[in-house]
């Protein structure tokens, strides 16, 4: 089996706790984060926002991914946070996925290649809202608890890459994305998932290589692009976008959806889903 289902067990953010609220974007923003945001500090609240979202997992004996923020290239942060989560909760550092909101896609990749049937996930990242003057502010550290299960009809994972950047403008990397994931694919694209960091000014790197992508875009395409209700989410940005797709029934039957992710200025990535329905082909 190679479809999944994607099911929300229990959600912990700064601003709500409540899937349907986050969802719909239906609650009231707190005051700006006034603690330290230094990285140490960030890095020791992810490890206590673990260790409290651990306890809520509806079954213990599955394994468990790990869905972190975009540390790319911070060596010291994961090497503190793999060691921590060894000796919490023995996490395996292969389960330990540093990629922010693309983390949920490199997981799909993983279970599929490990052949794990089920697996608990759990993002952790921060939470950044926009302020009345539209720009992003930081909130503290956020995470969502959630259960993979592969199944036989649904949404499937057919294509998934990243690259690390440093300098989105020096390196774009989405012409080379974009043209890899239609190679392996060939589908026309009904829905495409943006980063939505319109807001930034270096946000929307990915539209300049859009035009590569236009022979294979349906004619109804539709774009959504979360962050402009969520807020920026990292890691549970990246599980709250695939939420949204398997649970909306207006993205299923015989559907195709392309992922986009830009974040942090460390990575570029792409993945493309497929509705399968594998139980009619036997």
């Amino acid at each position: 089996m190679t479809a999944f289902l994607l099911s929300v067990d229990y959600v912990s953010l700064p601003h709500t706790s409540s899937i349907e609220e986050l969802m719909i974007g239906d609650f009231v923003t707190k005051e700006k984060f006034s603690g330290d945001e230094s990285w140490q500090s960030f890095t020791y609240d992810c490890i206590l926002k673990a260790k409290s979202l651990f306890v809520s997992l509806k079954d213990s004996n599955l394994p468990t991914i790990w869905l972190m923020p975009a540390w790319v290239f911070q060596s010291e942060q994961k090497e503190i946070v793999i060691e921590s989560f060894y000796q919490l909760f023995a996490a395996k550092p292969e389960f330990v996925f540093f990629l922010g909101s693309s983390g949920i896609d490199a997981a799909i990749q993983f279970i599929s290649e490990q052949s794990i049937d089920a697996a608990n996930v759990i993002a952790i990242d921060g939470v950044y809202l926009p302020n009345s003057s539209s720009e992003y502010c930081y909130h503290g550290v956020g995470g969502i608890v959630a259960t993979l299960d592969l199944t036989s009809v649904g949404w499937s994972q057919r294509f998934f890459c990243y690259e690390a950047s440093i300098d989105f403008e020096q390196h774009d990397a989405f012409g080379a994305l974009f043209k890899k994931a239609i190679e392996d694919v060939s589908v026309d694209i009904d829905t495409i998932f943006s980063p939505g960091n319109g807001i930034d000014e270096d946000g929307d790197i990915w539209l300049h290589s859009l035009q590569l992508l236009a022979p294979h875009l349906g004619k109804n395409i539709e774009y959504i692009f979360p962050v402009y209700t969520l807020g920026k989410l990292g890691a549970v940005n990246g599980v709250m976008n695939l939420y949204s797709l398997i649970n909306n029934p207006n993205y299923s039957s015989q559907k195709h959806a392309l992922m986009i992710s830009q974040e942090q200025s460390v990575h570029q990535a792409v993945g493309v889903y497929i509705w399968k329905n594998e139980e009619t082909r036997r």
